[in-house]
């Protein structure tokens, strides 16, 4: 039995002259009941059978998947990808997923897998999908990315949206990686001394690197640190929040305050009396900086708005402070002398002075995490410290991405022996 009824209402009916009305064909299909009682999608006006039974079959077909008007056989991964990316990833994941998420659609999933059906997407079309990434040199982490990212598009068209019955990405296995992955740049002493000198005390960019090499701290983490995360009589720092560098449409680029990456992520820390000392001395600059420049230093404050998506988020805004009126200061310890914020993009700059200068062309701002992370292993710092000090769920994470085998601990190694043998 059909599950649209279409009939003419009209049928046996006559007008006000005794004469037969004209055929009005109506369709309709039972729908969700509610409180118990039996209801019905339906609509008249048609003046064909034909013309009640296709309107009535497409709005039945769509009334079926929650108002999608495709059928899921017909849709493309190119289509299904943007739909995962509005229906899942904009309400489940954070800004930074978001774009890398994006990007990656973008860059590598439309192009080659684009043009299929997703109801006829195999296993061997995956993973020949992440072969040709691999011949194509892109690194591993992006190849696991995009394949951990493709795994749950797929297993969201299984359940809740029903579109396939299986996921196709559970039987596509990693390719054996062809490119050598990129050696991280580690600073020894000497050349950490180096970036300092060319950056010292005062320079806007001082505090993000000795924050990054003593703290091991995140480039956004750092840019959102503020004074009073700062206890300068218990020696501690504390990471609550990071900035996320975002673009709001007409707004053009902004700098939001969230979460920090992880749970685990959120940390107090024992600094060094150095930093501490440095970071005494840069306040107390600070202070003179707004005191001379009096209405025309910037100060910072927090506006509440929302992303391009419509989803609530809290900005950074610079004002003068003339301008800020009553509005709570929010204190940043990054600025420069005119009080302007040093933010996730302004720090990249150090990358382009030291390895021009330095002559270290795998050098990045994170760098000094990985530097700051290898300096403790070397000096046999416990692993458990380690990992609450760079804020990782796992201490795999930390030993395996930011720690690096170097000379020192070979030869520590070996005058294990040496002790041992010479007893």
């Amino acid at each position: 039995m059909s599950k649209v009824i279409v009939e003419n209402i009209n049928k046996n009916k006559v007008d006000g002259n005794g004469k037969p009305k004209k055929a009005n064909w109506r369709y309709r299909f039972q729908i969700a009941s509610v409180n118990g009682k039996r209801r019905y999608e339906s609509k008249t006006g048609f003046t064909t059978r034909k013309a009640a039974e296709l309107a009535g079959n497409k709005a039945y077909a769509e009334y079926i998947n929650a108002g999608e008007v495709f059928k899921p056989s017909e849709l493309s991964v190119h289509d299904y990808m943007d739909l995962w990316f509005e229906k899942y990833c904009i309400p489940n994941t954070s800004y930074n997923s978001q774009v890398v998420h994006q990007q990656a659609i973008k860059k590598y999933v439309k192009p080659y897998l684009g043009k299929y059906q997703l109801s006829s997407l195999k296993p061997a079309v995956l993973q020949e999908f992440l072969n040709d990434m691999n011949q194509k040199g892109y690194a591993k982490t992006n190849i696991e990315m995009v394949k951990t990212m493709m795994s749950s598009a797929l297993k969201y068209a299984v359940y809740p949206l029903e579109y396939i019955q299986s996921n196709p990405m559970q039987y596509v296995k990693m390719p054996r990686i062809t490119k050598e992955p990129k050696e991280k740049a580690i600073l020894t002493e000497e050349q950490f001394e180096q970036v300092l000198q060319l950056f010292p005390e005062h320079n806007r960019h001082h505090i993000p690197i000795l924050l990054g090499v003593h703290c091991g701290l995140r480039t956004g983490e750092i840019c959102g640190l503020t004074w009073d995360d700062i206890d300068f009589e218990k020696k501690t720092l504390t990471v609550n929040k990071q900035t996320i560098r975002m673009k709001l449409d007409e707004r053009g680029v902004c700098f939001a305050i969230s979460k920090p990456k992880t749970r685990r992520s959120v940390r107090m820390m024992t600094i060094s009396n150095i930093l501490l000392e440095a970071l005494k001395r840069e306040k107390a600059y600070q202070e003179r900086c707004e005191e001379k420049l009096k209405e025309d230093y910037l100060v910072h404050t927090l506006i509440d708005t929302t992303d391009n998506t419509g989803k609530p988020i809290t900005i950074i805004r610079s004002v003068t402070k003339e301008l800020i009126g009553d509005a709570p200061r929010y204190n940043l310890v990054c600025v420069d002398a005119g009080g302007n914020h040093t933010s996730n993009d302004t720090v990249k700059y150090v990358a382009t002075v030291v390895k021009e200068q330095l002559n270290l062309p795998n050098f990045s701002f994170h760098s000094l995490r990985h530097t700051h992370a290898t300096m403790l292993v070397e000096n046999n710092v416990n692993t458990k410290n380690l990992q609450h000090r760079m804020g990782h769920d796992n201490i795999l994470t930390t030993l395996n991405t930011y720690v690096k085998n170097t000379r020192k601990m070979d030869q520590d190694s070996a005058n294990v022996f040496d002790e041992l043998f010479n007893k």
